[in-house]
């Protein structure tokens, strides 16, 4: 899945390797290996020390070493302006203060550097981490109830961070948007900008994102976005 996403992320980024690239909440480092099979300079950060260890003996492995540390991601230990480019995927859901982290890595990224970043849909169709249909759009009162009927129940003891579906962070597309904005950033839904690549006819374009925006609110379970942060003459 992560040489798949590192794909997406070069189409996205033709330049993506030619920079410094962290990966925060790096897991069991499926990206930081995609990455260094690909001679790109990317450091992982990851809370849980035995996904660590799984990660470093999975690069050893492979001949290949990258540079891991233990930290959470509210309280980044590198100097201003110290990436090209951040991953942020399937992390922002699961973190204590979803402020704090983009504050974070603000701070880390340089002038005109990129984020990217994976939210999950507070109302979408589908639930990315109990995999069932309509959860989303019940009131999250009921969901505890409901998942003991179902047997869906996970174990949550892991120190991966919040899994229970009521502590995770799930947002609306406006209300990241919003987020990410009041914290300084630039934001894109990557589909939109995909969709604005194919369709050169600004009427088409048009049309078809009148569509999307309410499809997008209700039925994706996951938003994509890329954040920018401004370089000193967009300030």
């Amino acid at each position: 899945m992560s040489y798949l996403h590192l794909e997406h992320l070069k189409r996205l980024i033709p330049n993506l390797l030619d920079g410094q690239l962290l990966d925060v909440g790096s897991g069991k480092g499926k990206l930081l290996l995609a990455v260094a099979e690909e001679h790109g300079s990317i450091i992982g950060l990851e809370c849980n020390p035995a996904y660590i260890s799984e990660a470093q003996k999975k690069l050893t492995d492979h001949g290949l070493h990258v540079e891991m540390i233990e930290g959470k991601a509210e309280a980044l230990p590198f100097d201003s302006d110290s990436f090209d480019f951040i991953n942020m995927s399937e992390l922002i859901e699961h973190v204590q203060d979803p402020e704090a982290v983009l504050r974070q890595a603000f701070k880390v990224l340089r002038p005109g550097g990129l984020i990217y970043v994976s939210v999950p849909n507070r109302f979408g169709a589908f639930d990315p981490h109990f995999h069932l249909w309509g959860l989303n759009w019940l009131p999250r009162v009921w969901v505890s109830s409901v998942l003991t009927i179902l047997g869906k129940h996970k174990d949550y003891s892991t120190e991966a961070g919040h899994q229970k579906l009521t502590e995770m962070h799930y947002c609306t597309f406006a209300q990241f948007d919003r987020l990410a904005c009041k914290v300084g950033f630039q934001s894109e839904d990557i589909r939109l900008r995909r969709l604005k690549g194919l369709f050169q006819n600004r009427l088409a374009y048009f049309l078809l994102r009148l569509a999307y925006i309410p499809f997008r609110a209700l039925y994706f379970n996951t938003f994509h976005f890329l954040l920018i942060k401004p370089t000193l003459n967009e300030s």
